[in-house]
């Protein structure tokens, strides 16, 4: 029984960054999930959904920073 309950516990990866000191352009963006979404969904696949929402509003769109 003890074997089986090992199985659900988890190791978490926590990284803390200080964004006063990185340099963020205004086509930088922060996708923020559980690890249901990364279980489901790889990096690149998050950046390709974030890019496609994107592409609905033009470059110069003020409703494409609504969220920022």
């Amino acid at each position: 029984m003890l074997e089986k309950c090992a199985e659900l516990f988890t190791v978490f990866q926590v990284k803390i960054f200080d964004i006063q000191e990185e340099e963020i352009k205004d086509s930088d963006v922060l996708i923020m999930g559980t690890d249901g979404l990364w279980d489901v969904t790889s990096n690149e696949k998050a950046v390709e959904i974030v890019q496609r929402s994107l592409d609905h509003f033009p470059a110069n769109d003020k409703s494409r920073l609504k969220y920022r």
